[in-house]
């Protein structure tokens, strides 16, 4: 009888050894996906996309619609040469205030923050910088959709 009783207590400690780790379980699962269910923050993604060069190619819809000032017209009109997956290079969109400088070229960075949409802008002072980088939110997470650069 002594014996049965230690097999019961070693098999009731080992549900409830078990019973305790499956419920941690599935509390971290459950946070996983609460915490997916949101939509993901502008910054936040922002920071990480411009610093890890793998998730910046994974949040990156090819081909990029990459526009910039067609040269050969005199009207400064647009022309789209789109960038495929193959011929993408990093984006880099660093910025400090130093920046702003006329010795170190002299622009500024600002962000158009929409509900679903994101336009990260770079305005030249007194030196012709223009560009416009758009990103969107698809299903939740951001995507870099498109680039113009009207620098003259």
């Amino acid at each position: 009888m002594e014996k049965e009783e230690k097999i019961i207590t070693r098999f009731g400690g080992l549900c409830l050894s078990l019973l305790v780790f499956l419920a941690s379980c599935s509390n971290e699962l459950l946070h996983v996906s609460s915490k997916q269910g949101h939509p993901e923050k502008f910054h936040s993604f922002f920071k990480r996309f411009n610093s890890d060069t793998v998730f910046q190619i994974s949040r990156v819809e090819f081909p990029l619609d990459y526009y910039t000032i067609d040269w050969d017209l005199d009207d400064y009109s647009m022309r789209n040469d789109p960038i495929d997956s193959l011929n993408y290079t990093r984006f880099d969109f660093t910025y400090n205030d130093s920046l702003a400088l006329p010795e170190n070229g002299g622009f500024t960075r600002e962000f158009d923050l929409k509900n679903d949409s994101c336009k990260v802008l770079f305005f030249g002072v007194d030196n012709g910088i223009h560009e416009e980088y758009l990103f969107v939110r698809k299903n939740g997470k951001w995507f870099f959709v498109k680039a113009t650069e009207a620098s003259t």
